[in-house]
């Protein structure tokens, strides 16, 4: 009897959560999930199909705001259901939560161009070479006081979409630190140039949630940087939303600690979010520790608690940049120990335009918002920048033909 009533328990948790992951295309990571899980006690099930029920359901609410219906049947049964878990218990993540997002792609905005649109290996060496522009920014606020110093680390919503328009015009396409790293430019067509957007310290504005009544997010922020690539993109299929986060999961003491986005509760969403909509998340250290001032124990410890949390979230696999908090590298005893655990490129906080390979390279250049009108118009005088996008046209309208393959 007891068995039966339990694996009527298992049935309708299976329901629910085919119910709040029915809009993903990913059945066989589904079918492995619960291969696994049925390996686990009998009496787990039905609350760890009650957890990645409910985080598939704030994603879709998030990811695809016309979810039908039943998407919302399902919450309110969810949140209904008598000795529901704890909001602790419920937030906390599962491994196979995190599974069953790496396999997300329908909205990875990711476009994987056909070989006659794709710059040869010679082509891409050359872009290498000429440079890449890699923007880095902090907070996105309206009505940031700015001096002139901070001007150059933080942005408006107004300049943030200005700064894509700019770099729009100029045949930019957008690409991750961690494509730039492993110079993969599949995604940018002929006629295009790669510029990587990279934002650092989880800082406001960059990805803010919109609440409602109940305190459940119903959509991003359209004035959040997020927010506002999410938008250009859409109007602009030959942009793509693409940007790198150099996160912290604490904030660095000497300023005040502070949660991951700034909204404490939701920043396992906000991973999961980030990671479905094809953003790039990396490091840039537990707590943001200054690595040429703390001792080389300190440094492999900030490093480890980061790697620890962030595969909590995220598949551990994606993570292979550094950004060096206050742009600051950690000595090159510290640089090898990072090396053998994976990473193959860090950033600094300034310094120009990036040339030549990234690979291994731990002292990569960045540059400032103020900056980027400046390093483009220098750019558009290199005659490699030059010969390359004159095919834009070409390239244009082979996208409005359909030519372009997601």
């Amino acid at each position: 009897m007891l068995d039966q009533i339990c694996e009527k328990e298992i049935e309708e948790a299976n329901e629910l959560f085919e119910a709040s992951m029915a809009m993903f295309d990913i059945e066989k990571k589904i079918y492995d999930s619960r291969q696994s899980l049925s390996q686990k006690p009998k009496k787990s099930i039905k609350g760890m199909l009650k957890k990645s029920a409910l985080t598939g359901i704030a994603l879709a609410s998030l990811i695809l705001p016309a979810a039908d219906s039943r998407t919302q049947e399902t919450k309110t049964d969810l949140q209904n259901t008598e000795n529901v878990l704890s909001v602790e218990q419920q937030y906390s993540l599962d491994k196979e939560v995190s599974q069953i997002l790496e396999d997300i792609d329908l909205i990875n905005y990711k476009k994987i161009l056909s070989s006659e649109l794709r710059y040869s290996a010679s082509e891409i060496k050359k872009i290498y070479d000429a440079g890449i522009p890699v923007v880095m920014l902090h907070y996105c606020m309206d009505n940031l006081k700015l001096g002139s110093e901070a001007r150059k680390y933080n942005i408006t919503p107004e300049r943030c979409r200005e700064m894509l328009e700019f770099l729009y015009e100029n045949n930019y396409v957008p690409i991750s630190a961690k494509e730039y790293a492993e110079k993969d430019l599949s995604a940018v067509a002929r006629g295009k140039w790669p510029v990587a957007l990279t934002f650092d310290d989880s800082s406001d504005g960059q990805l803010t949630f919109l609440f409602d009544k109940d305190g459940m997010p119903t959509g991003i922020d359209p004035k959040s940087c997020v927010g506002i690539i999410n938008k250009f993109a859409e109007e602009h299929p030959d942009f793509r939303a693409k940007a790198t986060f150099f996160i912290n999961f604490e904030g660095d003491p000497k300023y005040g600690t502070y949660s991951t986005f700034r909204q404490e509760g939701w920043e396992w969403l906000k991973l999961l979010y980030l990671k479905a909509k094809g953003y790039d998340v990396q490091d840039h250290f537990y707590s943001h520790k200054n690595m040429g001032q703390i001792s080389y124990k300190k440094a492999i410890e900030e490093n480890v608690k980061f790697v620890q949390e962030y595969e909590k979230y995220l598949p551990v696999e994606d993570l292979k940049i550094i950004a060096w908090p206050y742009g600051v590298p950690a000595p090159e005893n510290v640089i090898e120990e990072y090396e053998k655990a994976g990473f193959i490129t860090a950033f600094i906080a300034s310094g120009g335009i990036s040339k030549g390979d990234p690979h291994n390279n731990f002292y990569k250049t960045r540059i400032n918002a103020t900056d980027v009108k400046s390093v483009v118009a220098k750019q558009k005088k290199d005659s490699v920048f030059a010969l390359f996008t004159s095919e834009k046209q070409k390239v244009a309208s082979i996208y409005k033909a359909g030519g372009k393959n997601e």
